[in-house]
């Protein structure tokens, strides 16, 4: 994610809601104890650490020839993909999970997606009734 802000660029998820808190005075998590703040960070580096690069080897390397029929590309559009994709892939494998095979990563995305269904519950929210920063 990257936004800009009175001119100011910023990239990173964390950073950005952190930069808003401060700026504009919100803090989704102040109702949780510090236990459930504890919770909510491991599930967040969870989703952006595992369950992210798993979903973008998905798409990328794995549903590869999928992605050119979504798109109205120009002639040159089929190009850029696979520069991207290869993009990807060395991604992948400097970040760790692409020395995985598909089978591994879908198990791990798997377990991901149990852990934040069991958090989650029957509750309309990760940690109650009011969303936090985890929901987003």
């Amino acid at each position: 994610p990257w936004i800009e802000y009175n001119g100011e660029a910023m990239g990173d998820s964390g950073l950005i809601i952190e930069f808003l808190n401060k700026e504009k005075g919100v803090d989704l998590n102040k109702n949780l104890s510090d236990t459930d703040r504890a919770v909510s960070r491991a599930f967040t580096k969870m989703i952006e650490e595992n369950t992210y690069w798993g979903l973008s080897r998905y798409r990328w390397i794995d549903n590869f020839a999928q992605l050119g029929e979504l798109f109205e590309l120009p002639w040159y559009g089929g190009m850029l993909l696979r520069i991207f994709r290869r993009r990807v892939k060395n991604s992948l494998w400097a970040h760790g999970i692409g020395r995985h095979s598909k089978e591994e990563i879908e198990a791990i995305i798997e377990k991901d997606l149990k852990a934040v269904a069991s958090l989650l519950g029957t509750k309309p929210y990760l940690f109650g009734d009011e969303p936090t920063e985890a929901d987003a």
